[in-house]
């Protein structure tokens, strides 16, 4: 009896500290789940049927993966693995498959104990935070931050200083673009789910990881990390799925946040940017890889110094606009130029580098409205010129949202009202445009002022159709890679007749860019296109007069325009009357 009593007096204290233990852990988790030695469900808990759409005693002899989001899967078994090894992991992001679609990120923690036939627990949080920010992208297969969301994020985290974020290591594997081609899909996808997984399983908080170009990938991770274990485990992966991909070669730079404690969140976000730049332009090789590691202090400095390079340039208004014709196929007319800024920055560099860091950075407003100035002074002095034309001006999709900016620019067109019929806005980096009913609203009143608006890069993915649905504009510019693909595949010139018909029928006119030879302005002309643009009639030109021949250039095409005769320009030409609608 004595012994019966003690077992039972055991058993309830066995189950008074479950109760306990569970209640403790719903201090932080707001779910729990129990794993068997074989990773099977034996007990479940908190708000799971919220999250699952089950009732947790169903969950019951399931394995944790029926549970967990079909991209999420590959990360969690890694994580299964890491507790099997390390005997516990934390913070790692997975989401649940409920009725419903995937539940939002949990941070994850897990435990494994032998003391208790090696199973598995594991708590669940309901992510807040840096990883919920909605405004953050995840990107392709490998379920990663784009570029544009990884800055934003590494460069809060490392500010704010997130437990164990103190270092960003930038990877970028050679090869494995050229072995991708000769994957089969089932083959890529899974490279690339096993790719993403051990890149956010090495971050911070299993989420801190971004791919930031082909075969270019960044984690911001803690001292702990071992990077060359986590290249070979990349590169282990990549033989292991493709074993017949040859000369893959994965390499890193890793950026010390340690000593960088004194800098502002500012300051840090340029560092990362800087550094996200310069290694998303880089050709590849060690040396590029070189130049980046060390610390971000000295990251900081260098960006501080363009910064500052840049800012000397728009305050001292040093740079010159070159001209870029943009002609009418039909009546062989130039319409309007494209202003683009030429400066030569320190040593001679283009100023590629600088208007990109600019944008990325927040100082683009600036600049923007240096270039209006700069393009209305170039009106005034070249508005005799047989070869004049209207202009048109770029604007960042930064810009649009930068009070400062769009003051300046009323304030300038309020005080130039000469300017109307002159002065062309084109919208560039539409993809950064996330409030498109801000951005509309900016766009009317220009149009309602008097100055036409064109659409840049427009055709590059299906946001271009909803940019269009959402903002009225007068002209769209088609991306060049897309009038270069059409007129290379077969369906090419079914999908730019579309899309050309498309604007027609909204009353929208059309440019293509990257017209190079007399075939692509046929091309473009059968397909119902009404101007182009290219390296055809020329480089970006100071003298407009090197544009005088640019009707030859169109001869051999099919272009109408090839045997219009009379004024260049479309300031100096006589409107013609409209053509008889056909019967």
């Amino acid at each position: 009896m004595a012994e019966i009593a003690a077992k039972e007096e055991q058993s309830a204290r066995r189950y008074s500290d479950r109760e306990r233990f569970i209640a403790f852990s719903f201090c932080w988790a707001e779910a729990i789940i129990e794993l068997d030695s074989d990773r099977t469900i034996t007990f479940a808990g908190g708000i799971l049927p919220l999250l699952t759409g089950k009732d947790p005693r169903t969950l019951k002899g399931m394995t944790i993966l029926d549970i967990i989001a079909d991209e999420d899967r590959p990360l969690a078994e890694q994580m299964l693995d890491a507790i099997t090894r390390a005997g516990r992991f934390d913070n790692i992001h997975l989401r649940f498959k409920g009725a419903q679609g995937n539940s939002q990120p949990l941070v994850t923690c897990g435990y494994r104990n032998p003391e208790l036939e090696n199973r598995y627990f594991l708590a669940f949080h309901i992510a807040g935070g840096l990883t919920s920010d909605k405004s953050l992208k995840k990107t392709g297969k490998e379920g990663l931050y784009d570029a544009d969301s990884f800055g934003k994020m590494a460069s809060k985290m490392l500010a704010e200083g997130v437990d164990g974020a103190g270092k960003m290591t930038l990877l970028e594997v050679d090869g494995l673009t050229e072995a991708q081609e000769e994957m089969d899909d089932a083959q890529r996808e899974n490279l690339m789910g096993a790719v993403g997984s051990v890149l956010k399983m090495s971050s911070v908080n299993g989420d801190a990881a971004a791919k930031l170009g082909d075969g270019k990938y960044g984690v911001v991770h803690g001292d702990g990390l071992d990077v060359d274990a986590m290249k070979a485990r990349i590169t282990s992966l990549i033989q292991n799925i493709a074993p017949e991909a040859e000369g893959i070669n994965v390499g890193a730079a890793t950026i010390d946040t340690g000593d960088a404690a004194g800098l502002t969140e500012e300051n840090l976000t340029k560092g990362v940017i800087h550094a996200l730049n310069e290694f998303s332009k880089s050709k590849g090789g060690a040396m590029s890889l070189e130049a980046l590691s060390g610390s971000m202090d000295d990251l900081v400095k260098d960006a501080m110094e363009t910064a500052e390079t840049f800012n000397r340039v728009v305050k001292k208004s040093d740079f010159r606009m070159a001209m870029h014709p943009i002609i009418g196929i039909n009546d062989g007319v130039i319409h309007h130029y494209e202003a683009l800024a030429r400066f030569q920055g320190k040593h001679g560099e283009s100023p590629y580098k600088y208007i990109t860091f600019a944008e990325e950075t927040g100082l683009i407003g600036a600049f923007d409205l240096s270039v209006v100035d700069k393009v209305m002074v170039w009106l005034d002095e070249n508005k005799d010129s047989p070869m004049f034309a209207s202009v048109a001006v770029n604007i960042s999709g930064n810009s649009i949202v930068d009070k400062r900016y769009i003051d300046g620019l009323q304030d300038r067109l309020k005080a130039n009202p000469w300017t109307q019929g002159k002065l062309i806005f084109e919208l560039t980096e539409s993809s950064r445009v996330e409030d498109l009913e801000t951005a509309n609203e900016f766009i009317q009143n220009l149009r309602g002022m008097g100055y036409p608006v064109c659409l840049d890069d427009f055709g590059a993915g299906a946001a271009s159709f909803q940019y269009l649905s959402a903002i009225d504009v007068d002209v769209v510019k088609i991306d060049g890679p897309v009038v270069k693909n059409a007129e290379a595949i077969e369906r090419g010139r079914a999908f730019l007749t579309a899309l050309a018909s498309f604007c027609r029928e909204l009353k929208v006119d059309t440019i293509a860019e990257m017209v190079d030879t007399p075939e692509t302005v046929s091309f473009c002309h059968a397909c119902g296109i009404d101007f182009v643009q290219g390296f055809l009639f020329g480089p970006p030109k100071f003298d407009l007069t090197e544009y005088g021949d640019f009707r030859e250039k169109l001869a051999a095409s099919t272009a109408p325009g090839a045997k219009a005769t009379g004024a260049l320009t479309s300031s100096h030409a006589t409107p013609s009357a409209p053509e008889p609608a056909a019967s």
